[in-house]
């Protein structure tokens, strides 16, 4: 009997892009996917010890202690001022090829686990410098994945904020009718950071926001107490106000038996 040639199947499910393989709900698409690979490949090694090597170098102990102070003790940080750090990045860019997806999903990962959060920083503008590359539609899926984790773990607004304008939002206007699904789905997750990424994804969208999306929002987050989640409905309201003032101030009006002090606040500020 003739031997039936088979089709080399991935070692594991992350090597295959996302889009190749069987059709699943959105949830399951984006919070049951793993992306990781069991040994990160030397390229990842050698860019994460030139960022420990460079960052480490360039420590400002007394800026450390402010900034410490002023993220209230959550992490410990080596006092890198961003014009540094932006300068310090442009010669590791230079000085290593661009990984592949699955090697940044691994150098994203690693760094994110790391004490130090300039390394969560870095992981930020690493993501702003090649994210034409990773926005591409077979990859989005599990970029989600990805996003999502960085934005569930760490959590505090100096990388959440990041995240959801400069990594969500342009995730989600690469396909807003299979990625808006999603964003319905995070305003009604149990986790803030979430609700507040859902929020603020738009901010960057300017003429293309969909107001109503953004409406109905902060409506379903309206009654919340808590600080993040009042100023996140303020500041994207205050955001498009830039760009459509009459909109926000009806909305404020309309709806200022709803919205917190602090959200009509924000939105009206610059009214």
């Amino acid at each position: 009997m003739p031997k039936v040639k088979r089709s080399k199947k991935p070692d594991t499910i992350s090597e295959q892009p996302l889009s190749k393989r069987k059709k699943k709900t959105t949830t399951d698409l984006i919070s049951k996917e793993t992306v990781r690979n069991s040994k990160p490949s030397m390229a990842v090694v050698n860019l994460i010890k030139t960022v420990k090597i460079k960052y480490t170098a360039a420590k400002n102990e007394k800026y450390a202690a402010f900034v410490t102070k002023y993220m209230r003790n959550q992490f410990e940080f080596l006092g890198l001022r961003y014009p540094e750090r932006r300068a310090i990045n442009k010669e590791i860019f230079a000085s290593h090829k661009m990984l592949s997806h699955l090697e940044m999903y691994d150098m994203f990962y690693l760094l994110w686990e790391e004490p130090i959060r300039e390394y969560q920083c870095f992981v930020l503008d690493y993501f702003d410098q090649y994210i034409k590359h990773i926005n591409q539609p077979k990859w989005n899926d599990q970029n989600f994945t990805v996003l999502k984790h960085l934005i569930t773990h760490k959590s505090w607004w100096d990388t959440v904020d990041e995240l959801a304008y400069k990594g969500v939002g342009r995730l989600v206007a690469s396909d807003k009718m299979k990625y808006n699904k999603l964003m319905d789905e995070w305003i009604e997750d149990d986790n803030m950071w979430l609700r507040r990424t859902a929020i603020l994804h738009q901010l960057m969208y300017k003429d293309d926001t969909d107001t109503d999306r953004l409406f109905r929002y902060c409506l379903k987050c309206a009654h919340e107490k808590e600080f993040f989640i009042q100023k996140s409905i303020g500041w994207a309201l205050r955001n498009h106000f830039r760009t459509d003032p009459k909109i926000i101030k009806d909305f404020v009006k309309k709806n200022e038996d709803k919205l917190a002090p602090l959200s009509k606040k924000e939105a009206l500020k610059h009214a």
